[in-house]
């Protein structure tokens, strides 16, 4: 029961985003953890997924969700990616 309730809330949560990014041609997943929520979409978009944690980044590197990846402080991102990079 409680699977149902959680895919009846949350399926909207990712139609939305995949709407929110769509003609978009790259995205940036910051804090993209083991199993973000565009591996629902990530086939359409090339995307970077970046991360602090090593372990996340590895699982979500076997899953194949992002493109690229790179484990960082997220709060030093802006030095590494521009605006609109």
């Amino acid at each position: 029961m409680l699977k149902k309730i959680y895919y009846k809330i949350f399926s909207n949560f990712y139609y939305e985003l995949e709407k929110a990014t769509k003609g978009c041609k790259s995205l940036l997943d910051v804090g993209c953890g083991s199993n973000s929520p565009i591996k629902y979409f990530s086939k359409n978009i090339y995307s970077v997924g970046v991360d602090g944690f090593l372990p996340s980044i590895k699982k979500s590197e076997q899953l194949k969700i992002h493109n690229k990846y790179y484990k960082m402080d997220l709060l030093n991102i802006g030095k590494k990616f521009k605006e609109n990079s």
